[in-house]
């Protein structure tokens, strides 16, 4: 009787473990999922970023709590991420920090913060512009195939501000 119940406790403490193991890999490959989506933000390559989302992925953005701007579908996003970029010579994204709550083993919901910096030349003026923005995105995550991927960005302005910097 003694030797079950110290097997049943070593079994327990051991799929503990496990989990624990499996939620802090998960937690580490959502954080990377972030970054990797603002790396690939900064360099332009819009392709590779598509693909951090899911085929039927949704981005938006809301500012004062009324969407501004959605885009549905991979290529969708990618055409839209594209266009927009292109609009600046500079593009920074600093990631901060991010919370997550797992529904189950394959479905998460995540918020993180981003402050972001846009340098370009207003085709209006003909001036150079700085657009320094700060995001909270409110992101759901789908694990297909042991991958995570984006299947809803929303992203929250909370705060813009243009400079023109000469």
């Amino acid at each position: 009787m003694k030797k079950t119940l110290l097997f049943l406790v070593a079994v327990t403490l051991f799929m503990v473990s496990c989990n624990s193991n499996r939620e802090l890999q998960d937690r580490q490959q959502l954080k990377n999922l972030v970054d990797t989506f603002s790396v690939l933000a900064d360099v332009k390559d819009t392709d590779t970023q598509g693909l951090l989302f899911t085929e039927d992925g949704i981005m938006k953005t809301m500012q004062n709590g009324v969407e501004v701007f959605r885009v549905d579908g991979r290529q969708n996003i990618v055409d839209a991420c594209a266009a927009y970029l292109a609009l600046f010579d500079t593009v920074y994204h600093l990631n901060g920090q991010q919370t997550v709550e797992f529904m189950d083993a394959r479905n998460a919901k995540g918020i993180s913060y981003c402050y972001v910096v846009l340098i370009g030349k207003n085709p209006a003026t003909g001036k150079e512009e700085r657009l320094t923005e700060g995001f909270r995105y409110h992101d759901t995550y789908v694990k297909k195939n042991g991958v995570w991927q984006i299947s809803i960005r929303e992203s929250e302005v909370l705060f813009a501000k243009t400079e023109i910097v000469n």
